[in-house]
């Protein structure tokens, strides 16, 4: 079996995951990404990431070794919208921001994990996300 990384041309996945956050959201965009899925990272500030907003890559070091691509890297939180998963990798303290700007994107089709080491976010994440409304 292969391990991330360990190959250069994962098998594609039709499933695209949105990945929000800075820091710990690169890794798991990495990682995800070597398991072939195609990853949104969707940020509040690109400003703030650095040389990967050029490349739309990501540089993983440690147990998983490798530069893996990204499809956008973008503020533009309409992204979400493609993706089945989305992955909240932010502090929660963001939550309350970052729910406001995903809900009008979310519909009851999507998939949204709290991905924080704080009681999985669940303290402070609210009850409920108002989603947009779409016909199926």
């Amino acid at each position: 079996m292969t391990r991330p990384g360990e190959s250069d041309s994962p098998t594609p996945r039709t499933e695209q995951i949105a990945v929000v956050g800075g820091g710990s959201a690169r890794a798991l965009a990495a990682w995800l990404s070597a398991e072939g899925y195609g990853v949104r990272l969707l940020v509040r500030d690109a400003a703030k990431t650095g040389p990967i907003r050029r490349t739309r890559t990501v540089r993983a070091i440690g147990r998983l070794e490798g530069v893996y691509p990204l499809q956008a890297i973008t503020e533009d939180w309409r992204a979400a919208t493609e993706c089945t998963t989305i992955f909240l990798t932010t502090p929660t303290g963001a939550y309350p921001e970052v729910v406001a700007r995903l809900g009008p994107h979310l519909s009851e089709q999507h998939t949204l994990v709290l991905f924080s080491g704080k009681l999985a976010g669940s303290v402070a994440s609210p009850t409920s996300v108002p989603c947009a409304t779409r016909s199926p």
